[in-house]
């Protein structure tokens, strides 16, 4: 045996499971994903703020954070959370006379597959408590359920007894009456 070859391959090997990411890449099925966001402020005009989206604030079983990173020359910058879903973004601030303001994140993530068969629920996972169901189906500022959304919605799904039934009428409904305007 080559002990010096043994040495440095095991060397080369403890420092690689020091590295945050070699416990992602050893879980199975487990995909790695990095996406980088730059933000430059063109003609920056006094105080510059930006707000740019994080993905994931909750680890759920098909996707985990592994973390965020930003370099740039903000005068700060920290992640900030909406308070009432949890959407998490980092914010940040150039002060007046900044000449150039940029702030790159880059975001890293894992996710694997997951399938659903919408005929067949898992009977293992138990419909949503009463208040998270009303939490996620509340009317916004922009987004109402009321007047003439929920008219139309009723109107779309008469007849249909199944919450799949509804939300295939609600579907096919909104790509026969929508269209993309890339203009605005």
């Amino acid at each position: 045996m080559n002990r010096r070859l043994f040495l440095k391959t095991s060397s080369a090997a403890a420092a690689a499971a020091a590295l945050p990411w070699s416990g992602a890449l050893a879980q199975e099925g487990w995909r790695t994903y990095e996406i980088v966001s730059r933000v430059e402020v063109l003609a920056p005009r006094g105080e510059s703020r930006a707000w740019v989206p994080l993905p994931l604030s909750d680890d759920t079983s098909w996707q985990k954070a592994v973390g965020n990173a930003w370099s740039g020359n903000a005068a700060q910058a920290r992640i900030v959370s909406d308070g009432k879903y949890g959407v998490a973004m980092l914010y940040a601030e150039w002060g007046t006379g900044q000449s150039a303001p940029v702030i790159e994140v880059t975001s890293r993530f894992m996710t694997r597959e997951r399938t659903a068969d919408l005929q067949r629920p898992d009977p293992s996972i138990g419909r949503l408590p009463a208040e998270d169901y009303a939490f996620y189906t509340a009317a916004t500022d922009l987004i109402p359920t009321d007047g003439i959304v929920r008219k139309t919605a009723l109107d779309i799904t008469k007849g249909e007894r199944s919450d799949i039934g509804k939300a295939r009428a609600i579907y096919e409904w909104v790509v026969d009456n929508t269209f993309r305007d890339p203009k605005t």
